[in-house]
């Protein structure tokens, strides 16, 4: 498994819902906050998303989908909209929900799909912290052409949404459009990613987080890590802190822990294989350094995510 595929699948992320909006000018929508991600897929269409925090605008029209992976708080509008609405706090508590709004004051329309995605706790979403705070994939830009173009006739497709299984369709079609914006922005920034992605891109660094990714349970050294990436001890340490934001050996440490919670949440292996599978020699040196790092033991931890029907060992 590679790198990324291995991220996204360790990442504990949920849908909470997927909204269908259809909105005439003018109008304004603002979201964001808390342990969640955004997106928006404009299916026709102009307006504008402006970030809070930074002040920074972007211009989406036909075709654009914007990821905002750490919950930063923005509005898409357009111009002469006076009071935003709360497209979250319409929904209300209704996950996985695929409610339908129209609003506006009855100008040109903008259609849209937009996705909530929620993490347990911010140590179960590595991608909040490996990704930049907007990812912005335009709709005829090379990395999207492939699929962005298929993708948008199933959504548009399932926007009227009568149809028996259109919120389902939407649902999994939310998840696909999160997952490919994802990969988009990574082949289109390669290099000259930011922070993580970055690191990953770099021949050097890059090669060290495949092996820890591969081997999280191997006793690995920095000497090793550095050899095997083809640099000086110092060099690569310096790199990888660059890129990654931690040092190789921290890395590694939250690497193991997330990769327990995973298997602690599937549910099947016992604590000592548990432990065994990520670089710890006893059951009880594991369960340490776990409760460490999510503030309870592995045994609470597995009762409060296990699934219906699942035994914990």
């Amino acid at each position: 498994m590679d790198v990324l595929s291995d991220v996204l699948q360790m990442a504990r992320m949920q849908q909470t819902f997927v909204a269908r909006v259809r909105a005439s000018a003018p109008w304004a929508l603002r979201m964001g906050g808390g342990n969640k991600a955004f997106f928006h897929a404009i299916l026709s269409g102009t307006c504008t998303l402006a970030m809070e925090s930074s002040g920074e605008t972007h211009a989406l029209g036909t075709g654009d989908i914007v990821l905002l992976p750490r919950g930063d708080v923005h509005t898409v509008s357009t111009p002469g909209a006076e009071a935003p609405m709360d497209l979250v706090g319409q929904v209300g508590t209704s996950p996985g929900a695929c409610p339908g709004f129209s609003f506006g004051g009855g100008g040109e329309e903008v259609l849209a799909v937009t996705g909530v995605f929620e993490f347990d706790t911010p140590d179960d979403a590595p991608l909040a912290r490996m990704l930049p705070p907007l990812v912005l994939v335009r709709g005829r830009s090379p990395e999207a052409v492939q699929w962005v173009e298929s993708t948008f006739r199933f959504l548009t497709s399932e926007f009227s949404g009568d149809t028996p299984g259109t919120e389902v369709v939407l649902q999994r079609l939310a998840d696909l459009v999160f997952l490919q914006t994802v990969r988009a922005y990574l082949h289109a920034s390669g290099p000259k990613s930011q922070g993580w992605l970055g690191a990953l891109a770099d021949p050097q660094v890059g090669q060290a987080l495949r092996l820890l990714h591969e081997t999280p349970s191997r006793r690995w050294s920095v000497e090793e890590l550095a050899e095997a990436a083809g640099l000086s001890r110092s060099r690569f340490a310096e790199r990888f802190r660059q890129g990654v934001g931690e040092s190789p050996m921290e890395y590694l440490s939250r690497l193991r822990m997330r990769k327990a919670a995973a298997l602690l949440r599937g549910g099947r292996p016992k604590l000592l294989e548990v432990a065994q599978q990520t670089g710890y020699e006893s059951e009880s040196a594991f369960s340490t350094a776990f409760k460490r790092w999510a503030g309870v033991s592995p045994g609470d931890y597995r009762q409060r995510h296990a699934q219906p029907g699942q035994r914990a060992s």
